[in-house]
């Protein structure tokens, strides 16, 4: 029986140690019609298992570009329309500074997951580096940082440090809010003393 948090790589070896799946996969049969289609089936339920378990454990580096979540085809929600917010603990940082980003839900709704990037906004390019901590997951080819797990969030607490040779830097980020909504496009911005 497959229960609580489990990887896709653990339900297929449960379901491989399962009768059925032996079953299926070498039970001698004269119908071939009928064995390939079980195994068809056994495909489509793996690769459905894959995509319904997202990332619970935090964005991957591939996801630094877009900075989507790939769930489907499900489209973000106007930043606009979010619940969360960014509040900065600083309007300005001087090089080698922290700066702490709080990411909010004034309304209470609770939020899955997220990823935040640091950038300057004059060139694009990433900037700085984010502390891990309880709950979080850097991801340092990008200036970034994410959720560790997949659990009810009503805030998140992160502490951003300032490169030496940079200007302003502004945070940009997603929210998953649940699977089939998040928001893109949430954004703060510190100016360098």
């Amino acid at each position: 029986m497959i229960t609580g948090k489990m990887s896709c790589k653990t339900i297929t070896e449960d379901l491989f140690r399962s009768s059925l799946l032996r079953f299926i996969l070498t039970e001698p049969t004269t119908n071939l019609y009928q064995a390939k289609m079980m195994k068809a089936i056994l495909l489509i339920s793996v690769v459905t298992l894959q995509l319904a378990s997202g990332w619970p454990t935090g964005a991957p580096s591939k996801a630094c570009e877009a900075m989507l979540p790939k769930h489907g085809s499900n489209r973000p929600q106007p930043a606009n329309s979010s619940p969360y917010s960014f509040v900065q603990s600083a309007e300005s940082y001087r090089p080698g500074d922290q700066v702490i980003v709080y990411v909010q839900a004034p309304t209470g709704t609770p939020f899955k997951g997220m990823m935040i990037q640091a950038y300057d906004p004059r060139t694009n390019n990433t900037i700085g580096d984010f502390l891990e901590g309880v709950g979080l997951k850097k991801i340092p080819e990008c200036s970034s940082i994410s959720h560790s797990d997949n659990r009810d969030k009503k805030s998140a607490t992160l502490v951003w440090g300032a490169p030496q040779d940079s200007g302003n830097v502004r945070f940009r980020g997603t929210i998953v809010q649940q699977f089939n909504t998040f928001y893109h496009g949430l954004s703060a911005t510190v100016q360098k003393a």
